[in-house]
This record gives C-alpha cells, structure tokens and sequence, in this order.
C-alpha cells in the first residue's frame, strides 16, 4: 500500500512539477537498466560455473577410467 500511494504522489507531483516527472523517469529508466545488468551478470555466472563443473566431472571421469584401466590389466605371462 505504500509503494501505491508513493507512486501516486510521483505521479501527481510530476503532473505538475516536470522536474520530478523527469527524476522519476531517469530512476525507472537506471532501475531498468540496473535489473537487466543483474540478469546479464547472473546469467554470465551461471553459465561459467556450469562450464567448469562440466571440465571438472570430465577430469574425474578421466582418472576413474585411468584406474580402472590399471586394476583390470593382467599381469604379463599370466592367461
């Protein structure tokens, strides 16, 4: 209710005052401009994380075939 009436009273003030019109136009405008940086910047994140869990699963999945390898080698002369 008080995000309401305090865009109400924006709205108001700005009908007649074109200076807080254009404030609260420059404020939506950087909070809009803000939010999308926020997303663009997650995003970014969560795409690198991924990426390194990705290179990281590939290293242990590499060594585990690398030992798996070691145990089930025969040893020479033995059939």
């Amino acid at each position: 209710m008080t995000v309401t009436l305090g865009a109400c009273t924006l709205a108001a003030l700005g009908s007649v005052i074109p200076a807080v019109e254009y404030a609260a136009n420059m404020g939506m405008a950087g909070l809009g401009t803000l939010a999308l940086l926020v997303i663009v910047v997650r995003v970014s994140v969560r795409f690198v994380r991924e990426r390194l869990e990705d290179a990281a699963d590939a290293r242990t999945a590499a060594a585990w075939r690398a030992a798996q390898a070691q145990h089930h080698r025969t040893p020479a002369g033995v059939t």
